[in-house]
């Protein structure tokens, strides 16, 4: 799954095609199911509580149609849609650029079993690249201003401890990043954008 400041990026990069979305609690939405994660990697079932997960990704997609017609009048809009923005990324990377990553690195001659680590370590390092981003900094104002909100399994004093540890000890990993690149990230926000247009037309 993308980090949080790729979410950001990604929430940031739609926000400058619809600027009513430049705001507090959509920055804050596009981190909150990673809230989970406060104390360390969740458990598979809190995870996949948080991000309504289902292995067959098209009902994961039927999950997040449900549950943001069932929440509409629950939740600060720009909130909500945030958080379905989160998930919708996470399932377009899975769907799409995962297996592209993986097949880059078999051409590679990357084995398989070392190939997930890889992925994760190059966006760390991503991660260090634009972490010092004017955007970055942007989102960060906004979001001193968020109060949280209590969504599935995740409470909203977690949400805002998990919101301002974010952006904190971002450190570089010990392999050089090469995979995940910008290019990388404006697709990513194209195909996601294809999905989520769905819910701000």
């Amino acid at each position: 799954m993308p980090t949080v400041l790729i979410h950001e990026q990604v929430a940031y990069n739609i926000a400058k095609k619809y600027k009513y979305l430049d705001n507090a609690n959509f920055y804050l939405g596009s981190l909150a199911p990673d809230s989970v994660n406060l104390n360390g990697f969740a458990s598979k079932e809190k995870r996949w509580h948080s991000h309504l997960r289902h292995n067959d990704l098209d009902k994961w997609l039927d999950n997040v149609k449900s549950f943001y017609q069932e929440n509409q009048n629950k939740y600060t809009k720009d909130f909500l849609l945030g958080y379905i923005l989160h998930i919708i990324t996470d399932i377009i990377h899975d769907k799409y650029f995962y297996p592209e990553l993986r097949k880059q690195m078999s051409k590679n001659n990357i084995p398989e079993s070392a190939q997930h680590l890889l992925i994760r370590e190059n966006m760390k390092d991503y991660d260090l690249l634009i972490s010092k981003e004017k955007f970055i900094e942007h989102i960060k104002i906004l979001l001193d201003s968020t109060r949280g909100y209590d969504i599935l399994n995740i409470s909203k004093e977690n949400m805002l401890l998990w919101k301002n540890s974010c952006f904190q000890n971002i450190t570089l990993s010990v392999i050089p990043s090469k995979y995940i690149t910008q290019k990388h990230i404006e697709r990513l926000t194209d195909k996601v954008l294809d999905e989520f247009k769905k819910y701000i037309i």
